[in-house]
């Protein structure tokens, strides 16, 4: 695993809010140059320290223009120096297009990964998402263009078949799957309808099935669950979402963006005006015990789980009690049994508890 950091960058801006989004956004069209001045400006502040692995997400970074796109990278080439192993861009699948595509490896992108949430148009009025009539085809258009490829999608909706999902990805043939259980989050539109009789919400038992149907399905296409809601073929792990995993320092630029320098945590304001104006960035220093908790909590959600010290192996030793069937623990390596993944938040809480976190 490399001791280089990993460089993340928030472009906050999406043409409209998802019914189900409660991450800081603001609707717009394109993404102004101004915030691109903020952006090299933090950039030049933080920079000199090596970075082999970059992610640009969001909101909806595909809204940058081919221009914003070059003059973003050759900023952060300037700045954080160093041979990148992985460059990723989420893109929308309306911001696909040969063009765009051209754009971004020339740039030095070598993977995409694509917010779909749901190929099935029912789902996605479901989520309050734009609809795409030729998803598939420009999907098909980044497969061709580019060797390492994700896809986002989303379960836990009323009713849903993720094998329908399952028969779309066989067609698409991403590397990589990012598959993630809906929350419905207090104050968004979705929860609104929900709580005004207009949207159904999925019980537990219901989003369980889904997540084992899933599990499944990506197994028989040859995809490893290697975290709790992350898929890939052999060696096409997220490399830039692994040091968020591990608790490994990154450096995060943009409105609302977070970081960890290995010793504090450092958040900018989730306020477009704040972040351009320089104000209201905040620092954490955290202390062994919240470092280690973080460190825990991350990892286990890892199929591989965690490396424990002798002293705690020797509490897990003593202290699994109930949580034995559903966690493994062979010397040092503590994990989650594989079908205890969709309780993982339960268990989680459970092993901190017993380490004292």
């Amino acid at each position: 695993m490399s001791l280089e950091n990993g460089l993340y960058i928030h472009i906050p801006f999406c043409r409209r809010k998802c019914d189900y989004c409660a991450f800081y956004s603001e609707e717009s069209s394109s993404v102004p140059d101004s915030y691109l001045d903020a952006l090299i400006r933090e950039m030049e502040e933080k920079g000199g320290d090596a970075a082999d692995t970059l992610y640009v997400g969001g909101g909806t970074p595909s809204l940058l223009s081919c221009s914003q796109i070059m003059r973003l990278m050759a900023a952060a080439e300037r700045f954080f120096p160093g041979t990148r192993r992985e460059v990723t861009m989420e893109v929308n699948p309306e911001d696909i297009s040969p063009q765009k595509l051209s754009c971004l490896k020339e740039a030095g992108f070598n993977r995409l990964s694509v917010g779909v949430q749901s190929f099935s148009e029912k789902k996605r009025r479901y989520l309050g998402r734009r609809s795409v009539s030729d998803m598939e085809e420009r999907l098909l258009l980044a497969r061709e263009a580019f060797d390492n490829l994700s896809v986002d999608l989303i379960f836990g909706i009323p009713g849903e078949d993720v094998r329908e999902e399952g028969e779309v990805l066989g067609r698409i043939d991403p590397d990589h799957i990012s598959w993630y259980d809906l929350k419905v989050e207090e104050g968004t539109p979705l929860q609104k309808r929900i709580d005004r009789g207009e949207a159904a919400e999925a019980g537990s038992d219901e989003e369980a099935e889904s997540y084992a149907k899933l599990v499944a399905e990506l197994e028989t296409k040859g995809y490893r669950r290697y975290e709790i809601s992350n898929f890939a073929r052999p060696g096409y792990e997220s490399l830039h979402n692994l040091k968020y995993w591990h608790f490994t320092p990154y450096i995060g630029l943009g409105a609302a963006a977070s970081g960890y320098t290995g010793r504090e945590m450092t958040r900018n304001p989730d306020d477009l005006s704040l972040y351009m104006s320089g104000e209201g960035s905040a620092r954490q220093r955290l202390g062994r015990k919240e470092k280690r908790s973080i460190e825990v909590m991350m990892g286990l959600r890892l199929e591989e789980g965690i490396t424990l010290t002798e002293a705690e192996t020797g509490i897990m030793e003593h202290s699994l009690g109930e949580l034995r069937s559903f966690l493994k623990l062979e010397g040092q390596q503590l994990s989650l049994v594989p079908d205890a993944f969709f309780i993982s938040n339960t268990l989680i809480l459970g092993v901190l508890e017993r380490l004292g976190l």
